[in-house]
């Protein structure tokens, strides 16, 4: 199973014992400084992403929502006439 499938399944801690053994594996340091960082990234929001697994993210209301903030940021921006 890949690191994808890992994170899209919520399965943290199988996900942080492979990249920890990777980084282990690892003779490259700008790979492992990386892995380092992704370590981290996982280990400091493990409880949204096992939460994510549990949420259907089928519709487009928040994307929907993302486009009207940006649209109603650059119009309000200066020298923009509503």
């Amino acid at each position: 199973m890949s690191l994808l499938s890992l994170s899209a399944k919520g399965a943290t801690g199988e996900l942080l014992r492979r990249l920890e053994k990777l980084s282990s594996y690892s003779r490259d340091p700008t790979l492992k400084a990386k892995l380092l960082e992704l370590i981290n990234y996982v280990s400091n929001n493990r409880d949204g992403i096992e939460n994510a697994s549990r949420v259907d993210f089928y519709g487009s209301g928040p994307i929907e929502k993302a486009v009207d903030i940006t649209i109603c940021r650059r119009f309000e921006k200066r020298g923009m006439v509503s």
